[in-house]
Formats: C-alpha cells, structure tokens, sequence
C-alpha cells in the first residue's frame, strides 16, 4: 500500500498533495482510504457520476481514488469530507470521533 504526506505538487505548487507519511507520523494507507471512499459511495448507492456532478471531481479521478488511492490534493480531500460529511482524520486514518466515523451516509 502507498503511504503519503503533506507536500506541495509539482505541477501545481499552489495545490498541496498527500503523500508518504507526514512529519508527526501519521501514516496514511491508500488502500484504506481507497476502501472507505468506495464504502462510503456504496452505502448511499451512488455512482461515481453521481458524485461526481455532486462534488466537481471528475469522474475519472474520483474511480483512480477508489481503485489505489493515487495522490488526493486537499481540495479533493476537503470537497469529499464536505460530501460525505466526515471528518479528514476519519478519510485518512480511519479515526472515528466518539465512535462515529462520518454523518448521514454510515446510515
């Protein structure tokens, strides 16, 4: 599984990506995260069109971050948490806030 950190992207220093682990060594698993989009999606028995119309991010690169993580930018991040309605630290570690991971769509 690929691991990420914080850092700027290359052919967009404005954007800042995820990558490796980050420098208080939160380790970011992408397979994990790749699982939790996917589930997420699943349980509102959504498309990948759909939420894609919903949140900006094309489809394409919606599919690529459920399939292998790939490289998430922070807005990506930010509009997904914002979709979804979790927090980043559920997205990115699987951390659950009083034992809720995200709102409306654990149901």
């Amino acid at each position: 599984a690929m691991e990420y950190r914080y850092g700027r992207s290359f052919s967009n220093p404005s954007e800042i990506m995820i990558k490796s682990s980050d420098a208080c060594g939160c380790t970011v698993k992408s397979d994990e995260v790749s699982e939790r989009l996917s589930e997420m999606r699943s349980k509102q028995c959504l498309t990948l069109s759909e939420v894609s119309a919903l949140t900006g991010i094309s489809e394409k690169r919606l599919s690529a971050l459920e399939e292998s993580g790939g490289q998430m930018t922070m807005t990506e991040l930010k509009k997904l948490c914002t979709f979804y309605r979790c927090s980043s630290d559920y997205l990115l570690f699987g951390k659950k806030e009083g034992g809720i991971a995200y709102g409306k769509f654990a149901q």
